[in-house]
C-alpha cells in the first residue's frame, strides 16, 4: 500500500469540509441529530424505567452493539457529502447492513486501545497514539465494506504512519467551536456535578447514580450546537481520509478548493 503524507494545513482541510457542506448544512445537521438521537434516546428511556445499576449495564450493552454500525453510517454520509454525491439522512443507518462486522470492528479496536492503556506508566499516552492509529477504520470500512476487520485495522495503521500528528492537530483545531457549543449545557453539567459530589457520601448512591430522563432530555436538546459541529468535524475528517488514502492529490485539491497562498503558490 502506497504511503501518502498529509501536508495540507488544518485550515485548508477545514476549508474543504466547509466547501463540501455548502448548501448541505441543514441536511448534515439533521443527519447528525438523528445519529445523536439513536445513541442517546434509548438511554433516556432506560433512565426513565430503571433507577439503579441495571440502567447502566443495559446502556453499556446497547452502546457496544450500535456504536460501530452508527460510526460506519456516519462515515458513509460524510464521504457522500464530501464527494458531492447523493447524500441522505438514512445513510446514518447503512452500517447495520453489516451489523456483525461493524460491531466487531468497534469492539476489536476498543479492546486494543484498552490493552494499550493497561501498560504501566505510559499506558494513557500509548492508548491515545493507538486511537489515532486506528482512527481511519470506519472510513475504510465505509469505503470498502467487503474488507475484513483486521484488514481495515491494518490499512488504518499504514495510512496513519506519519499522519498521526496532523490528525491530532486537526482535531485540536476544533476546540474553540467545541467550547462554544458547550455553553448551553454548562448549567446542566454543574447541576449534575453537584449531585454526583453529594452522592459520594453515600456509597450506594454513588454506585447507582443515574441522571433522570428529564435531565437527559434537556441535555439532548441543548446539545444542538454539537450536532452541527459533528457535521463540520466529520466531513473535514472525511477530507483528511481522502488525502491520507491518496484519493486527493495536491494539484486536484488546489483546483477543487481554489485556495492560494499569499505569495501566489498553491497552499495545498
Amino acid at each position: 500500500m502506497e504511503q501518502f503524507i498529509v501536508t495540507e494545513s488544518c485550515a485548508t482541510i477545514r476549508e474543504l469540509g466547509r466547501d463540501a457542506l455548502r448548501g448541505r448544512w441543514k441536511l448534515a445537521f439533521i443527519a447528525y441529530t438523528v445519529y445523536s438521537a439513536a445513541v442517546s434516546m434509548p438511554i433516556i428511556f432506560l433512565a426513565a424505567f430503571f433507577s439503579d445499576g441495571t440502567a447502566s449495564a443495559i446502556t453499556w450493552i446497547y452502546s457496544t452493539l450500535v456504536t460501530g454500525p452508527l460510526l460506519v453510517g456516519c462515515s458513509i454520509f460524510a464521504l457522500s457529502v464530501f464527494r458531492n454525491e447523493e447524500a441522505a439522512v438514512g445513510q446514518i443507518f447503512f452500517g447495520f447492513e453489516r451489523f456483525g462486522k461493524n460491531m466487531g470492528l468497534y469492539i476489536v479496536i476498543s479492546i486494543f486501545i484498552i490493552l494499550w492503556a493497561l501498560i504501566p506508566v505510559a499506558g494513557i499516552v500509548l492508548a491515545v497514539i493507538a486511537y489515532f492509529r486506528y482512527s481511519q477504520v470506519f472510513f475504510i470500512m465505509a469505503d470498502n465494506p467487503d474488507l475484513g476487520i483486521m484488514e481495515c485495522i491494518s490499512r488504518s495503521k499504514q495510512m496513519m504512519a506519519g499522519n498521526k500528528g496532523k490528525y491530532f492537530l486537526l482535531c485540536l483545531s476544533f476546540i474553540g467551536w467545541a467550547l462554544l457549543a458547550s455553553l448551553p449545557i454548562i448549567p446542566l453539567e454543574l447541576t449534575a456535578e453537584k449531585v454526583a459530589v453529594s452522592s459520594i457520601f453515600d456509597l450506594k448512591d454513588a454506585v447507582t447514580f443515574m441522571p433522570s430522563a428529564g435531565y437527559l432530555t434537556a441535555y439532548f436538546v441543548l446539545s444542538a450546537g454539537f450536532y452541527l459541529l459533528t457535521a463540520y468535524v466529520t466531513v473535514s475528517l472525511a477530507a483528511f481520509y481522502e488525502m491520507a488514502a491518496g484519493y486527493l492529490r495536491p494539484g486536484y485539491i488546489a483546483a477543487k478548493a481554489e485556495i492560494i497562498d499569499t505569495d501566489g503558490r498553491e497552499n495545498l
